[in-house]
């Protein structure tokens, strides 16, 4: 099934990267079937369908679920966030801050040496891995993810990575309640 997708919020290329890569998937045949790909990644993603008669299929998906007005705050910046440096090369964790190792709920040096989409659901992972391509083509990044800690509860999460020299620098926190 062929159909044209926009995605809201229309900033985030990382989303719109991971919804074009969906898209070419033989599983999202359907606005549902789209919806629930993306899910693993963006748990509040919601999916329409323009309804306009006489008009090849055209799909809406909702990063956050609805409309949100955009936020400009440099959270990345503050004290205590939780950050990571991921060897650009292969995609695995050089090292991290405690806060980073506490959100996820292991110890430090377990996480080391461990590839970045080990942090995701599997159903995820190639959405992990079409965030990573934009990251390296674009040099920084702002979207919104699932994680998953070390029990296997997943965690809502805001990301912000940095391409910087021979690393990247990847920031988060648990996504606010709203």
């Amino acid at each position: 099934m062929s159909f044209r997708v926009s995605t809201i919020p229309s900033h985030d290329r990382v989303f719109r990267r991971v919804v074009d890569k969906l898209v070419r998937e033989p599983h999202a045949g359907s606005p549902e079937e789209l919806e629930s790909a993306l899910r693993a990644m963006f748990p509040r993603v919601a999916v329409f369908q323009r309804q306009l008669s006489g008009e090849h299929l055209h799909l809406y998906a909702y990063r956050d679920g609805r409309y949100e007005r955009p936020t400009h705050e440099r959270w990345w910046d503050g004290p205590g966030v939780a950050c990571a440096c991921v060897d650009p090369s292969n995609g695995h964790v050089t090292h991290l801050s405690d806060e980073w190792a506490d959100l996820l709920g292991v110890e430090r040096i377990s996480l080391i040496g461990r590839h970045y989409s080990e942090f995701v659901l599997p159903d995820a992972r190639a959405a992990a891995v079409a965030m990573f391509e934009a990251l390296q083509e674009r040099g920084e990044i702002d979207t919104e993810a699932l994680v998953v800690r070390g029990d296997g509860s997943p965690l809502s999460i805001e990301l912000h990575a940095t391409r910087i020299d021979d690393e990247i620098d990847v920031r988060w926190r648990p996504k606010p309640e709203r």
